[in-house]
């Protein structure tokens, strides 16, 4: 999804005076809407099925990340335990 920084941005004020306008624009697109105070990005409002997402994404990211360093310290186990340990659940 590309953000269109110019359709995304939202001044803080507007974003009091139409919050229901805004989270409503939110859900009909799915686009994340900037929050800015000041003319600086202060916040990112973003349905909770896009965070949700990212989030898994992220943590599958991680488990794979502390998997290879395992793997660089010789933590691992052979196909056959692996299985074994599998079967076990």
């Amino acid at each position: 999804m590309t953000l269109k920084f110019s359709q995304a941005v939202t001044p803080i004020t507007d974003f009091k005076a139409r919050s229901r306008e805004i989270v409503e624009r939110l859900r009909e697109t799915g686009k994340p809407v900037l929050i800015t105070q000041r003319g600086r990005v202060t916040a990112i409002l973003e349905s909770i099925e896009s965070y949700e997402k990212k989030q898994e994404r992220y943590d599958a990211i991680e488990g794979i990340l502390l998997a290879l360093r395992e793997a660089e310290e010789g933590k691992l186990v052979s196909h056959q335990k692996a299985l074994e340990i599998l079967e076990s659940f």
